[in-house]
């Protein structure tokens, strides 16, 4: 297969799984057919991917290596704590531990083409539209039509925003630059105050990024101090109902939201800590769910209190060195505003991911969505080649970073 012909294949690979994903935004959806095919969609885009790399006879450097095994130990973890009598739910989170594994190489790989940005900014352009469109007509009190729950409509336009955001980093296309405003103004009408927040925070580490010196802002300093603030903020808001601003934190979220501060996730923890109690290693069993024991609760939400409630602190150790390594293993990095911004939101989606049930989300293609983009690697020079064999293209610079696209 000759260089043009792969790249060719490669794109509308590639645009084929953008559709699958648009598709599994539908997931929650009020409307039953429609929910199927988002499921069937979800399931979908890793088989999609391994035969791309059948396809194309993908090699794998040492660091995709190293990815694969971490997540093959989360997996073996999983697998150790398969609940026979409910095997269905139990295997359920390991194809999706599989699925995050695969887009995870997938996207380590990205090329960005012209005819990709294209594709990308039609089906973009499409979700905005039906945001609008849904937006305005809930089935029930606070859900909407097509995606569910607004908090999913927030998170699902959050996660659009950042991605033509990065777009725009790359191409400075004004196309690009204005679905994230459009994107952002349904998160608004949606009023999710986690959309806001992450949209929040998201600008402020941005602006502090520009006002500092790129040379003091890097991963392996950025990393380090976020997730030791981010386990502070975790400890606290654990404990929120004792600290002595409480009150005004959740007087303020009632006048804007009309909810309380806390959402009862602290609660919902500590019912989670509680349940596993002597359990504390391993966990109560892959797969199961706090409804199990609660018929009025389904989730911690939380990936990581979900992950302990199932497979204990085995599991959370093992799958915070899967996001560990993962974002270790983004490449060489040169500052830059792109190279930031990745850097940023990958942080921003472990936290939303701290008080937020995504990742782990067995038919969530946003969770999937969010993992692409922390597998995305940083800046490369313009000619770099990739360390790594392909049978089409040994010259092709690696990823969406590389080249910039006019």
């Amino acid at each position: 297969m000759n260089v043009n012909s792969s790249r060719k294949t490669g794109n509308y690979t590639f645009i084929l799984i953008m559709v699958l994903f648009l598709i599994s935004f539908f997931d929650e959806s009020e409307i039953s057919w429609l929910s199927f095919a988002a499921l069937f969609s979800t399931l979908l885009i890793p088989l999609i991917m391994v035969l791309s790399f059948v396809a194309h006879n993908r090699r794998f450097n040492k660091d995709d290596k190293t990815i694969a095994l971490f997540f093959a130990i989360f997996m073996i973890i999983q697998f150790m704590g398969i609940r026979w009598n409910d095997l269905y739910t139990s295997i359920t989170p390991i194809y999706r531990s599989f699925s995050v594994l695969i887009v995870v190489l997938y996207f380590r790989d990205f090329i960005l083409t012209k005819k990709i940005v294209r594709a990308f900014l039609c089906l973009s352009a499409l979700t905005v539209v039906l945001g609008f469109a849904t937006i305005f007509t809930p089935a029930r009190e606070n859900i909407n039509l097509l995606f569910g729950n607004y908090n999913t409509v927030g998170v699902l336009y959050f996660t659009l925003t950042v991605l033509n955001m990065l777009v725009y980093f790359k191409t400075y296309k004004f196309s690009a630059l204005l679905l994230s405003f459009l994107n952002v103004a349904i998160i608004l009408i949606s009023n999710t105050r986690t959309a806001l927040l992450l949209l929040i925070i998201t600008s402020v580490l941005f602006i502090l990024s520009k006002l500092i010196s790129g040379k003091i802002i890097k991963p392996k300093v950025f990393f380090p101090l976020a997730l030791i603030l981010l386990c502070v903020f975790v400890y606290l808001y654990y404990n929120i109902k004792d600290l002595p601003f409480y009150e005004f934190l959740n007087e303020i979220s009632q006048k804007l939201f009309k909810k309380n501060f806390d959402s009862g996730r602290p609660e919902l923890w500590k019912i989670t800590v509680q349940t596993v109690g002597a359990q504390w290693l391993t966990g109560m069993g892959t797969g199961i769910d706090l409804e199990f024991f609660y018929s009025t609760m389904k989730t911690p939400h939380s990936v990581f209190f979900d992950i302990y409630l199932q497979n204990g602190l085995l599991g959370v150790i093992s799958y915070l060195l899967c996001i560990f390594v993962t974002l270790k293993k983004k490449g060489k990095w040169e500052s830059s505003n792109l190279a930031i911004f990745i850097m940023i939101v990958s942080f921003i989606f472990i936290f939303y991911n701290s008080v937020g049930i995504v990742f782990t989300k067995a038919r969530s293609g946003i969770g999937l969505l969010q993992w692409a983009i922390i597998a995305l690697m940083y800046v490369c020079k313009k000619n770099e080649s990739i360390k790594r064999s392909v049978a089409y293209d040994k010259s092709y610079s690696r990823n969406l970073q590389c080249q910039r696209i006019r």
